[in-house]
């Protein structure tokens, strides 16, 4: 496959697109396999030491902002016929109010979560405090407790800290469902064309 071909698969593949991203795209890949020919490659040897023609695309989809994606999506390729605006329009009273509750159950969800998480971190963070300050009474005070207080401030310190452990673990699991939701909505805004 030369340069040319490459390219006008490319831009067949994100025929979604407005056409100022397409551009973008097009001059982004063009410039690579001019550089890579630069290099000593040949026309064919630059196009084909690039990724497969499906990832390419997946990740220029992938990177475009939802906004773009929408927007492409719900303008119909013939423009908005009579009916099809009507219909909108006459099935507003039910789409937004169904659109609004999805959106906010969501977003509570969402919202929820987070909150569990930083309730979570508080309880490990006063587990890590009381043990530290348990330990540093034992040594600065109370005489007859001393082994008692070290080693309930040793046990606390430990829980505090595999309790951060945890919650480090939680944060991180969280935050690769978010992206892994994000990127599972914008797929819902991608037209596969193969």
């Amino acid at each position: 496959m030369n340069k040319a071909q490459f390219l006008e698969v490319l831009a067949s593949r994100l025929s979604q697109l407005p056409p100022e991203e397409i551009e973008r795209s097009l001059a982004y890949y063009a410039e690579m396999i001019d550089d890579r020919i630069e290099d000593g490659m040949t026309e064919a040897q630059a196009v084909a030491s690039l990724e497969d023609m499906d990832t390419i695309v997946d990740r220029i989809l992938q990177d475009t902002p939802i906004t773009t994606l929408v927007r492409t999506k719900m303008r119909p390729k013939g423009g908005w016929s009579a009916a099809s605006i009507v219909l909108a329009i006459l099935g507003f009273p039910i789409w937004l109010p169904l659109l609004v509750t999805v959106f906010a159950v969501v977003l509570t969800l969402y919202v929820v979560l987070w909150s569990l998480l930083i309730a979570f971190i508080a309880v490990a963070a006063a587990l890590t405090a009381a043990g530290v300050g348990c330990i540093i009474g034992a040594f600065f005070g109370f005489g007859n407790a001393f082994l008692p207080m070290l080693g309930a401030g040793l046990l606390l310190l430990g829980l505090g800290l595999l309790a951060l452990l945890g919650v480090k673990s939680a944060i991180v699991s969280t935050v690769r469902m978010s992206a892994s939701l994000g990127r599972g909505i914008k797929s819902l805004f991608i037209r596969k064309e193969r």
